[in-house]
Parts: structure tokens; sequence; C-alpha cells
């Protein structure tokens, strides 16, 4: 009996020892550079009209990948990355393979925050239906493509969350999705000035949004700065062309002590309660405010 359990135990050891070994031999002898390019060669596959960077590739414990200096860009068009990470790792749920379905762990630095979440595909294969969920934590929207793709200044710090489903075979905005999102130390250039204001800045904005049919409903925006705080609501149509998109606002601000005098006295004939009420129409890239 004692000699069975000696050799129970000693082949115990023996498999803990090869499992370790080998797991220390796969991180030194990582083919690193085969996987980077097999990675990128794939995901160009994938989706064609993007490009896809990578700096460096090594395996992530338990079972997955660490991506490092990843750049995603369109494929012939603007000269600057769409999304840009330091580091992305990606590691497979195991127990979702056991259930026949892929479930992918994802953890990013990015920005100047961090970005985690899962990708669930609901099929057996990762062309079919997934879901997204995804955490914000301290990212600087001013290191991010937005600003250039609006052509204006854009800051804020985000936090929130998000989810979407969607299919690989059909476009982004076919899906259906939503955010919970606060901005704080918000600047803002606008596309022309508004009674005299080039440029808002608010400590914070919250914003509450749901993607369907096509369609951004912005069910409730609030924000408070030192010179105004309100509230907007309405939708966006989206466009295969982003910035063609088709917006309806409306929005309500309260002006505050921090306003400059001469802009005051501008909107004075306008205020309604000591409010200013105007809608915004037009599209993302020619908005067109209609004060009522």
């Amino acid at each position: 009996m004692r000699l069975f359990s000696w050799i129970k135990k000693k082949w115990i050891g023996y498999t803990c020892y090869s499992i370790i070994f080998a797991v220390i031999m796969l991180y030194y002898l990582f083919p690193s550079e085969i996987f980077q390019n097999l990675l990128v060669l794939s995901a160009e596959k994938m989706v064609p009209t993007l490009d896809f960077s990578i700096k460096g590739v090594s395996p992530s414990f338990p079972s997955g990948l660490r991506l490092e200096q990843v750049g995603i860009s369109k494929k012939g068009g603007e000269n600057f990355d769409l999304f840009r990470a330091d580091l992305l790792s990606f590691n497979v749920n195991i127990v979702s393979l056991i259930k026949k379905r892929y479930e992918c762990l994802i953890i990013s630095k990015a920005y100047g925050g961090d970005l985690t979440g899962n990708i669930l595909f609901k099929s057996k294969t990762i062309k079919g239906p997934y879901d997204i969920s995804m955490d914000f934590s301290d990212i600087d929207i001013n290191k991010t493509a937005l600003p250039l793709l609006f052509e204006r200044q854009l800051e804020a710090i985000l936090n929130g969350t998000a989810t979407y489903s969607g299919e690989r075979e059909k476009s982004f905005r076919e899906g259906e999705g939503q955010a919970d999102f606060i901005f704080t130390d918000v600047i803002v250039m606008l596309q022309q000035p508004i009674f005299g204001l080039e440029m808002v800045a608010l400590d914070q904005v919250s914003l509450k949004t749901e993607l369907k049919n096509r369609k951004l409903i912005l069910k409730n925006i609030e924000f408070s700065g030192d010179i105004m705080k309100g509230s907007m609501t309405g939708s966006i149509s989206l466009s295969s062309n982003i910035m063609m998109s088709r917006i309806n606002l409306k929005a309500i601000i309260e002006p505050l002590e921090g306003l400059d005098p001469t802009i005051k006295m501008l909107i004075q004939n306008t205020l309604k309660g000591g409010k200013l009420s105007f809608s915004i129409t037009g599209t993302i890239q020619a908005p067109q405010p209609n004060f009522t």
C-alpha cells in the first residue's frame, strides 16, 4: 500500500514537472515572428478593408496570446490608426470550449487607460453571431483617432461600459448595443462659433445611448461646467460614411455665473425661463444648430 502511494506521488510529481517544463520551454522557444505574421495575415483576410500591425507576440497564461503595439488602420485611407494599443491580451475561456462555444477574455492598455471585456461567439465558429462586453477606464480621448476623424480639438477622459451584438458578415450599424459613458475634463472645439463661443469646456458629460435599426438613440445626455449646464436627447441615423450620418438632437442649456457677460447679453432675448432651447440637425460633418 505504501509502495503504491509512493509510486502515485512520484508520477504526480513527474507530471507537474513536465507541465511546468513544457510551459517554460514554450515561453522561451515561442515562435513570435511566425505567429505575428500569421495573425496579421489572418486578420486582414477576415477584414480586407483594414490594415493590421503587431510589433510583438508572446504566450499569455493560461490559454492566450499577448500582443504588443497593435495598430488598426483603414486600407488606403487616412494616414493614422483607427485603433492603437500598447498591449492587447486575449485568453480563451477553456470552459466555453467544452460547451462548444468560443469565449475570449480581453485585457488592453491603450490611450493611457485600460480596456477589459470579453467576446462570446454564439455558434461553434467565430464566423457566427457574437456578443461583446467592454469596460473603459481612464481612456484619454485626445490620444484616440476621434480628434483626427472629426478634424477638431476633442479632449476628455472616458469611463464607462458598452455592449454590442452583431455578425461578422454584416456592418457595425446593423448590430444592437448599449453604452453608459461618463466623460470628464471635456473640451470641444465647435464647428463654427455660437454666440461668440469657439470652444466649450465642461467638467462632466454623462451619456446613455442605444444602437438599434441602424440608429444611435441618445436616451439622455447631461452636462455641466463653469459656464453652463444642460441636457440633450435625440438620435443619429448612421450612414456607411460615419461623418455623413444624419443627426436630430434637442438640447436645453442653462447659462451659469461663469459665462462671459458679453455672451450673456447676446443670448438674453432667446432665454425662456432662464434657459436656452435649441435643436441640431444636418450631419456629423456639418451640424446645423437651430435656436427656438
